[in-house]
């Protein structure tokens, strides 16, 4: 809102007359104080009873007391602040308390995880990511609602698709089973660093430069043909650039030493290959998040609705790990639900400073597309996938 200020003769009985384009005249009198406008722009302005003259929008609030509007909003935006801290906290708290239970009570002597263990866990997280979401509805309202359960569908789906590189990585190190969820657990708490960096460099990059939006949207639209044309199946270990420069750099063990990372071995330090599988599935978690959070980013620019989406969804990739180990090949279509779904957020970040597509339409065509391309899975599995299970 912008004003034209008339000032009187008189200076001792401060008066003036705000006039704003919208066509509000404000008669203020008396003591100074700060009014913000429509835009964020503060004015100083004189402030008394606060007499108003409306002819196109209702009146705006003004609060007692020589506050202001400014004093309004600003503890309009304190209320919103002190609400995110608390989830924030919560947040912490939860993660903080289930991980130390999930290492301490359950995983304190290494063993091979169960089918129903995995599903158990699996649904823990699940149940939790749907808990913190309620939370947010009720206090942060619907869009931020709608923006966490699409975030969190798109990780989930890409992390699912992610699962057969870790199992991959296993079989490649002969990780024993009793080892792979320590493996599994120190990645995702690697990962939930890496993510909660590349989103910060995200969100900066888009408050410098508009124009990032671009260059994520076609990173997406890059990424959606290349798991088009180039499955995830056809992983390459061998051409892993930290995997080759840890077997240059580091001192290795030629075996397991249970489930340690580094022991002492002929009088030095050396890491295990253990150590070595944990640092090939952080590096390719590192590529992966190179896709997830543009994909994040496009949904919603809310940091605190990106990275809890993207913590609960990759907290949950262990257990999802283990349930579905046994039958990842028979998602056969997925990567072409998924391709659709990155080509579909990539447009629509394109578009964003054009047009905004609603997030409930974005959260519809993501749930739409996962549930057809799981369900032709199911339905009608490859010739190879159904003699596999027929055997």
């Amino acid at each position: 809102m912008s004003y034209r200020r008339r000032p009187h003769r008189h200076f001792a009985h401060l008066r003036a007359e705000y006039t704003s384009p919208s066509g509000i005249l404000l008669l203020l009198e008396g003591s100074s104080a700060c009014f913000s406008g429509r835009d964020g722009r503060r004015q100083d302005a004189a402030l008394a009873a606060g007499v108003y003259r409306q002819t196109a929008r209702p009146p705006l609030p003004v609060c007692a007391g020589g506050g202001g509007l400014a004093a309004f909003y600003g503890e309009q935006r304190r209320t919103r602040v002190e609400v995110t801290v608390v989830f924030w906290v919560i947040f912490g708290v939860v993660v903080g308390a289930c991980i130390a239970i999930d290492l301490f009570m359950f995983h304190r002597e290494a063993h091979a995880l169960r089918f129903r263990e995995a599903l158990s866990w699996a649904i823990v997280w699940i149940v939790l990511a749907v808990l913190f979401n309620l939370g947010v509805y009720f206090w942060h309202g619907k869009q931020r609602a709608v923006e966490f359960l699409a975030a969190y569908l798109v990780e989930l789906s890409l992390s699912v698709d992610n699962l057969f590189v870790f199992l991959v990585i296993f079989t490649y190190f002969r990780v024993p089973d009793a080892y792979q969820h320590r493996v599994l657990f120190w990645g995702v708490i690697g990962a939930l660093a890496m993510r909660a960096l590349f989103i910060m460099l995200g969100l900066t990059l888009l408050k410098l430069f508009h124009w990032m939006v671009y260059v994520f949207g076609a990173i997406l639209i890059l990424t959606a043909f290349r798991l088009l044309l180039k499955p995830s199946e056809e992983v390459e270990l061998e051409r892993n650039l930290v995997l080759r420069l840890a077997r240059r750099v580091l001192p290795l063990t030629p075996d397991y030493r249970g489930q340690r990372f580094f022991v002492r071995w002929h009088g030095r330090l050396a890491a295990t290959p253990l150590f070595v599988a944990l640092l090939t599935v952080e590096s390719t978690d590192l590529l992966f998040a190179l896709d997830s959070v543009p994909a994040a980013l496009a949904i919603s620019q809310d940091p605190f609705v990106v990275y809890t989406s993207n913590a609960f969804a990759v907290l949950g990739l262990r257990s999802f790990y283990f349930v579905l180990s046994g039958f990842i090949g028979a998602f056969a279509y997925l990567h072409y639900g998924l391709s659709l779904i990155l080509a579909f957020i990539g447009v629509k970040m394109i578009l964003s400073p054009i047009y905004k597509i609603p997030i409930g339409g974005s959260l519809s065509v993501i749930a739409v597309v996962l549930v057809i391309t799981i369900a032709l899975s199911l339905l009608f599995p490859p010739k190879e996938s159904a003699e596999e299970q027929s055997e």
